[in-house]
């Protein structure tokens, strides 16, 4: 039974969308940007992040991918595989894994389409992989696919269960602006989780006043860093808002500035871990204003 629900969910996938079979077709790639909704309440002066993922040719999404998620379907795995490769190429070594799963269904033979290509030993198996990247802003974005090397060549296609995923992350700020409730955009390091983001409805955000509290913008440390100690947490997050996002000690705070708004992280904090319930160290982010002003 589970061979036939893993053939059944292959099919879906090497012939358009797991979940419907309509695309829509974009000339030369397409743009991780923000949604509308979201820009149209973001703090004045907010540099709009973008991220380019370029294909030679048309490219095939699904048709309910927005502006900040995208799902390829229905195209040349061969041509994906190589925009994919170049596109990931563009982070450097500014990415980490978050999970990393081995496919035993494959066996020796790595599903690619239509095609079952050889795995070059000593692996038998392909890779499904989920990972954080960011840019040299600090802006993340996640991915989700399989790889495996065949013949020498790395390749990069769906992962067995969804398409090949690409995602602007955007995590958000509240702030209280001229009486209204404005949206900022903050930079956070590695797989720090976060809590206000675009899976919240914009008119919780804008029209109640619920996540203008502090609570929501105090970050347990990212699961990355769970084996060091806390000082050597402290250092890692300062170490990349400092090489990512401008950060300096400015009148006994530390700075930092994304997307021309400015922000002040707080070590030393404490928060309640939703997950077990136990106090975990944690630090906070404080807006402080536009940079530009």
């Amino acid at each position: 039974m589970k061979k036939l629900i893993f053939a059944i969910l292959l099919v879906l996938l090497v012939t358009g969308c797991a979940c419907q079979n309509q695309t829509i077709p974009y000339e030369n790639g397409v743009t991780l940007s923000l949604p509308q909704e979201i820009k149209a309440h973001l703090l004045e002066g907010t540099a709009i992040p973008e991220k380019r993922f370029d294909y030679p040719g048309t490219l095939n999404v699904a048709s309910f991918s927005t502006p900040d998620r995208y799902l390829l379907a229905g195209n040349d795995h061969y041509k994906v595989s190589e925009a994919m490769a170049n596109h990931l190429a563009t982070f450097g070594d500014h990415y980490i894994n978050t999970s990393v799963q081995n496919q035993p269904n494959d066996d020796g033979y790595a599903r690619f389409g239509a095609e079952k290509l050889p795995i070059d030993p000593p692996a038998r198996y392909s890779t499904e992989i989920k990972r954080v990247a960011w840019d040299e802003f600090g802006t993340r974005y996640s991915y989700q696919f399989r790889t495996f090397t065949s013949g020498g060549t790395v390749y990069y296609t769906y992962s067995y269960t969804t398409n090949t995923t690409l995602i602007m992350e955007i995590s958000l700020m509240v702030v209280k602006q001229d009486g209204k409730n404005k949206l900022a955009l903050i930079p956070l390091p590695f797989d720090t989780r976060y809590e206000v983001g675009k899976n919240l409805q914009i008119d919780k955000l804008i029209k109640k006043d619920t996540y203008l509290d502090d609570q929501y913008y105090t970050f347990i440390y990212p699961p990355y860093l769970e084996n060091l100690s806390l000082a050597e947490k402290e250092t890692e997050v300062r170490n990349w808002y400092t090489t990512f996002c401008q950060g300096r000690n400015e009148n006994g705070q530390f700075v930092i500035t994304y997307l021309n708004q400015e922000f002040a992280i707080d070590f030393g904090q404490k928060k309640l871990s939703k997950t077990d319930k136990t106090e975990q160290d944690a630090f906070a982010i404080k807006y402080l204003g536009n940079a530009n002003q």
